[in-house]
C-alpha cells in the first residue's frame, strides 16, 4: 500500500475511534488528554492510544480497532503491541486480560527515538552514537582527502542528530562525544596519528571569519529547541504539542512567565532557553490585541507582571487585559494612579506609540530572504539565521523559525 493510501486509510481509523468515543457514555479520557478530545496519535501504521485505565474505556477502544480491522484488513499485532500504566493503576491484571498485550514501561522507543519523561542517559542516545559510528566504519579514509571528508562531515555526520536534536535538549556529553569523533575523522585519516592542526572552535566559525563553516552540535542542539519554543509563543492552533502545552503546562501563563517547577526534564531545560529566545525575538505588536499586557514581553523590562507586580492591583486592570485595553487612538491610556510602579512604566513608555503597532493588514506568511545575526554568546560566535519577511503583518511575533547557517 502506498504511503498515501496508508495515511488515508490511518484517517478513517482516527475518524472511526472519535465517533465510537462519542456514541459511549462510559468511554473515560485520560486525564491530561480530555480538554483537547485527545485519543490516538498516529504515524503511519504506528498508533498510541490513550485512556484512562479502566475495563469499559479500553474494551471500546480494543472493539473499534477489531472493527476497523474488518474493512481494512490492518489488524493489530498482539505480540508487538503494549500497554503502559501509570504507577497509580491497581487492576493491571485484568485490563492486560482484557486487551491480550504485554506490559511495557517507558522509556520505550517510537519512530527511532525514545519515549521518555526523564534525563536522558548516555545509554538512551546509544543508538544515535552507534548510528555515527557505522557511518565511519563504512569510509574508507584511505581514498579521502581533507576536503573529502569535510565534506561527509557537513553533509552527514552533522546531520545525523538533527531528528533528535528537533526533540530532546541532548547531553552535552553525548553532543561532545559526536564533535570529538568528527574531529577525528577529519583530522586523523587514515593513519591514526595526526594530530588537530586548528581548534574546533575555530573551525565551527563561519567562512567570512576563517573557520571551515562546520556546526557547532549543542548550539544547533539549542536552536532546534528554539524553534519548537518559538511555535508556543505563535500557537496558532497547527500542533497538537503546542495545545497540549497551552492547556496543560502553561495554563493561564505565558511561555515568559511561567514559573512552576512542575514538569518533566526536557520541559525545564527548554525553558532554561528563554533568555536566548528573548535577545532574538522582535515585535509587531499590531493593534495589541493579541498581546497580554501583564504576561508578554512587550515591555523593555520584560513582563510587566514580574516586573511591577502591584501593577495589576493598582490599576485594576486583571490579568487577562490585552495591551489594547491601555491603548487609544494612537495614545497610551492608562488609568489614573499615583503609584511608583506605574510612574515607573509609564516614563519607560514612548510618547506616541510606534508607527508598526498600528493597526496593519495581513500579508503571506513566505520566507523571501535571511539576514545574519550573531544570536548567542559563544566564543566561536556561529551565527543563527531569522527569517526575514517570514511573518505576516499582524503576527504576534516578529518571525516564524529559528535557522541556523
Amino acid at each position: 500500500m502506498s504511503p498515501y493510501l496508508f495515511v488515508l486509510v490511518m484517517e478513517v481509523g482516527s475518524a472511526l475511534l472519535r465517533y465510537r468515543v462519542q456514541q459511549s457514555p462510559q468511554f473515560q479520557y485520560h486525564w491530561k488528554c480530555k480538554d483537547l478530545g485527545l485519543i490516538n496519535l498516529c504515524f503511519a501504521d504506528d498508533v498510541l492510544l490513550f485512556c484512562k485505565a479502566d475495563i469499559p474505556s479500553i474494551k471500546l477502544l480494543t472493539e473499534t480497532l477489531s472493527e476497523f480491522a474488518t474493512f481494512s484488513g490492518l489488524k493489530v499485532n498482539p505480540s508487538k503491541s503494549q500497554i503502559i500504566f501509570s504507577r497509580a493503576v491497581q487492576q493491571r491484571q485484568q485490563l492486560l486480560d482484557c486487551v491480550g498485550f504485554q506490559e511495557g514501561s517507558l522509556p520505550i522507543k517510537y519512530l527511532g527515538i525514545p519515549l521518555t519523561s526523564s534525563r536522558l542517559t548516555l545509554a538512551d542516545c546509544r543508538p544515535l552514537i552507534d548510528k555515527v559510528d557505522t557511518r565511519l566504519a563504512g569510509w574508507n579514509h584511505q581514498h579521502l582527502s581533507y576536503a573529502g571528508r569535510l565534506q561527509l562531515i557537513k553533509s552527514v555526520l552533522s546531520t545525523l542528530h538533527m531528528y533528535w536534536a528537533s526533540v530532546f535538549i541532548l547531553p552535552k556529553g553525548v553532543l561532545k562525544m559526536l564533535e570529538r569523533k568528527m574531529r577525528t575523522f577529519l583530522w586523523q585519516g587514515p593513519s591514526g596519528g595526526r594530530q588537530a592542526k586548528v581548534a574546533w572552535d575555530q573551525i565551527c566559525k563561519p567562512k567570512a571569519e576563517g573557520g571551515l563553516g562546520l556546526r557547532s552540535l549543542i548550539i544547533m542542539n539549542q536552536a532546534l529547541i528554539l524553534k519548537q519554543m518559538w511555535r508556543v509563543l505563535q500557537n496558532d492552533g497547527s500542533s497538537i504539542w503546542v495545545d497540549w502545552i497551552q492547556r496543560y503546562r502553561l495554563r493561564h501563563s505565558t511561555l515568559w512567565t511561567f514559573n512552576r517547577t512542575t514538569g518533566s526534564w526536557c520541559w525545564k531545560k527548554m525553558l532554561k532557553l528563554r533568555p536566548i529566545l528573548r535577545r532574538g525575538a522582535h515585535y509587531k505588536v499590531g493593534d495589541g490585541s493579541s498581546f497580554s499586557l501583564w504576561q508578554d514581553v512587550w515591555h523593555e523590562r520584560g513582563p510587566l507582571c514580574l516586573n511591577f507586580p502591584r501593577g495589576i492591583e493598582v490599576t485594576g486592570l486583571p490579568l487577562s487585559s490585552t495591551l489594547s485595553s491601555v491603548l487609544q487612538r494612537n495614545q497610551w491610556c492608562w488609568p489614573a494612579a499615583t503609584d511608583s510602579d506605574i510612574a515607573e512604566i509609564m516614563s519607560l513608555l514612548p510618547r506616541r506609540i510606534l508607527q508598526q503597532w498600528t493597526k496593519s493588514v495581513g500579508g503571506a506568511t513566505r520566507v523571501s530572504s535571511l539576514y545574519n545575526q550573531p544570536f548567542f554568546s559563544f566564543s566561536h560566535r556561529p551565527h543563527m539565521f531569522f527569517g526575514k519577511g517570514c511573518f505576516t503583518e499582524n503576527s504576534r511575533y516578529q518571525g516564524t523559525g529559528l535557522f541556523f547557517g
